[in-house]
């Protein structure tokens, strides 16, 4: 039986971190019209949960000091359930 997959491969620039990611969320969007909102929202709460582990790392306070109210149950950039 066949098997069909698209993919999509990407070349970046690792020394250009902030405008490469930049490209390659630009390029899922592309790929996913209709879905933008749900796509960019889910990379917010993503990033948030992130830049809150980071924070923790460096002893930056609890999460109520940094405004963080709440939880969602995705996994995050960092493999952390946020």
């Amino acid at each position: 039986m066949a098997y069909i997959r698209h993919k999509l491969e990407i070349l970046v620039d690792i020394d250009n971190p902030i405008t490469e990611i930049n490209g390659v969320i630009d390029a899922y969007l592309r790929l996913h019209p209709g879905q933008e909102y749900e796509i960019l929202t889910q990379l917010q709460r993503d990033i948030t949960a992130g830049i809150a582990h980071y924070e923790k790392l460096k002893g930056g306070g609890n999460d109520e000091q940094r405004g963080i109210i709440g939880s969602t149950t995705a996994t995050n950039a960092c493999g952390n359930e946020s």
